[in-house]
Parts: structure tokens; sequence; C-alpha cells
């Protein structure tokens, strides 16, 4: 019985597709993107999205896994003309209440609905990337081997009877 490595190397070859395929098609099914959110909460104002806190030490963090809003992590930021904002137990309590989020949420929920959006398109081509790559660089290895040994494209294949 011979062995034919063209063979043996083209199952290689769909084998690691296959698990490509499969890795890409979960991603896109089911995406995780990171989203942070950061609330500014200041004294007689509603909260209000921004990019980034301007007082360090006065957050809070809502974790994505804790988040009233799916897949959102959420930073409160306080400001600190609020009573009592140095205090982490209130701050605790505030965030703990998600009524404050309630005029935030659909820009919350926009941006992570994006985020998903975007990193499903990012998948897409990660994947398409790879898989190109993955059979580019198999056809040229084939191909150098073939050349070496002096078999013509299209004879490598295992040759079919008892």
């Amino acid at each position: 019985m011979r062995i034919n490595i063209f063979e043996g190397c083209r199952r290689v070859v769909r084998l690691i597709a296959v698990v490509g395929i499969g890795v890409g098609a979960w991603n896109l099914v089911f995406p995780s993107p990171f989203v942070k959110s950061v609330v500014l909460l200041k004294a007689w104002t509603p909260p209000a999205l921004i990019k980034a806190c301007p007082y360090p030490g006065q957050t809070e963090m809502i974790w994505r896994e804790e988040s009233p809003i799916k897949g959102a992590t959420i930073e409160v930021c306080f400001d600190s003309s609020i009573q009592g904002a140095s205090s982490r137990e209130l701050r605790q309590k505030v965030v703990r209440d998600y009524l404050f989020l309630d005029d935030l949420r659909p820009k919350i929920e926009r941006s992570v609905a994006d985020s998903i959006s975007e990193d499903r398109k990012e998948t897409a081509q990660i994947l398409g990337a790879f898989l190109i790559i993955l059979f580019g660089l198999s056809y040229v290895i084939g191909w150098i081997v073939r050349g070496f040994a002096g078999i013509k494209r299209g004879h490598d294949h295992r040759e079919t009877g008892a």
C-alpha cells in the first residue's frame, strides 16, 4: 500500500478549514464585543453619555454580566458636586438603582448593536482572509513539492482500483 502524501495534506488543509469555519461561525452567531459606555452624573442635571470620565477615582463600574442593558459595561462617573460622591457606599447605591439609565437606554443599546455589527463584519473579514491564505499557501506548497518531485499537475491523486 502506497502512501499518497498529497492526499493526506489535502485532508489536513480541509480539516483546518472546517475548524476555522466552525470558530468563525461561532463568533458570527455569538459575538461578544466589549462595549463600554461612560455615564456622567452631575447634580441637578440628567445623566449624559460622555467619552471619558473627567473625575478619576469618582467612578463605579457596572460590568456586562450585571448590567441592566445586555452586552454593555457601564462606567458611572460622579461629579464631585454630588454630596457624598466620595463615599463608595453612596455611589454603589446609585449604581444599583437602574432607573437613572432609562433615558440613556436607547443610546447605549444602539452602541451595543453597532458594536455587534462591527464585530461580525470584522469576524467575516478575518475568516475570509484566513481561508484565502490557507488555500493559497497549500496550493503554493503543493506546486513547489510537485515541481521538485517531477509530478505533473493533476497526477498526484490516488489511483482507483485494486
